[in-house]
């Protein structure tokens, strides 16, 4: 039988004093009792009926099992309502959220610039506004003019600019009023760095070379699993992970992924899907070219010189490819990051002299022909005229 039902009020308050407002509950509680012979288990936790939940490949969801030692027999927790609802109220998406004057604060962040800017949208001045994030005081603002842009100071942006890699939610206190949480604006999301940029430069070219996104969320889902490993500890060997040295570790692999990629990027100038075109060759992101880069010239600059060495060789290649069919407007609004990528290819030269040759004469004289057959593009041949 099926019967419409209320939590009693004490467990929809929102805090211990009593002029509080009551909340909604959203919680995912299984609960399985029995007065006679005294029993109760609780199923707390994300996991619900959804094909998400269920389905291979699907959201990871967790759960406590719960057997409380009973002082006395269980009863149920919801009271019978008999009473028909007029209208069902729908709850809006800031419900529960508290509503002090903080809310009336701006945060704008550019990733491109690191800077920031803040807005106070009032007719009067601001009053001082403490700003934290997850539980921890950040920095103070104010008194901010009224309706007028300005600029965070730099310390503070950079504050910012941390904490808005784990979050983009913010607590404003105001004295004598309740906090509110405000959601940061942020621009330039293609610099935004990743939560797993702790990929190596094989596994961004295992991404680039997935031929499908299930592919690429499959490599994310193992790779996440193992940097996640030592702090939750979740295993740390994903099934299906080979331990050896895969066919991406070797020069077919690079050869394969830089094509995939320069194709890629290729399609979206010619569909004039240009943020697509900026998250690859300018972005921060795990899968982006200058992440590539930073990881084999920084991060991982002790490994073999000579995989090295070929993998700016292929970085080059894409890029003057990318500047060659890229429209005039492209090239011209995004001049110091092209700059840029070609200053730290440039880099080859360093990587040039931890190869192993016999001598400075015959380094140079070997990779100047080398890279100058290496850069130049293939042509297939013409079908022979019978």
């Amino acid at each position: 039988m099926t019967r419409r039902s209320k939590l009693p009020a004490e467990l929809l308050k929102a805090g211990p004093a009593e002029s509080v407002a009551p909340r909604r509950v959203h919680a995912k509680v299984y609960r399985f009792f029995s007065p006679s012979p005294k029993y109760e288990a609780l199923f707390v936790g994300s996991v619900n009926l959804t094909g998400a939940a269920h389905s291979e490949g699907g959201n990871f969801e967790t759960a406590f099992l719960i057997e409380p030692e009973l002082k006395r027999a269980p009863d149920w927790w919801l009271s019978v309502e008999p009473t028909r609802p007029a209208e069902f109220v729908e709850a809006g998406e800031d419900e529960g959220l508290a509503a002090g004057s903080g809310m009336w604060l701006v945060v704008r962040y550019s990733w491109d610039q690191g800077t920031a800017r803040v807005f106070w949208d009032r007719p009067e001045r601001s009053p001082v506004l403490q700003v934290e994030a997850q539980g921890s005081p950040l920095f103070s603002l104010g008194p901010l003019p009224s309706r007028e842009w300005s600029d965070l100071a730099p310390e503070h942006a950079r504050v910012l600019g941390e904490i808005l890699s784990s979050t983009s939610l913010l607590t404003v206190k105001t004295p004598g009023e309740e906090a509110a949480t405000i959601l940061v604006q942020e621009e330039g999301m293609a610099q935004k760095p990743s939560i797993l940029l702790n990929l190596t430069v094989s596994d961004i070219l295992r991404c680039w070379a997935a031929l499908t996104p299930e592919q690429r969320a499959i490599l994310l889902e193992e790779r996440y699993l193992e940097l996640a490993g030592p702090i939750s500890g979740l295993v740390s060997r994903p099934l299906g992970r080979m331990e050896t040295a895969s066919l991406f570790d070797a020069f077919a692999g690079i050869f394969h992924a830089f094509g995939s990629l320069e194709r890629r990027v290729l399609a979206a100038l010619a569909a004039g899907r240009d943020k697509e075109v900026v998250y690859l060759l300018f972005g921060k992101k795990y899968d982006s070219l200058p992440r590539l880069l930073d990881r084999v010239l920084d991060d991982e600059k002790e490994s073999e010189p000579v995989k090295r060495y070929v993998l700016l060789l292929c970085a080059r290649q894409v890029l003057e490819r990318v500047k060659k069919e890229a429209s005039a407007d492209f090239r011209a609004a995004h001049r110091q990051e092209f700059l840029a990528l070609d200053a730290r290819l440039n880099k080859v030269a360093e990587v040039r002299e931890a190869l192993s040759f016999a001598g400075a004469e015959e380094r140079g004289h070997f990779l100047e022909w080398f890279e100058a057959w290496f850069l130049r593009r293939a042509e297939p041949l013409e079908a022979s005229q019978s």
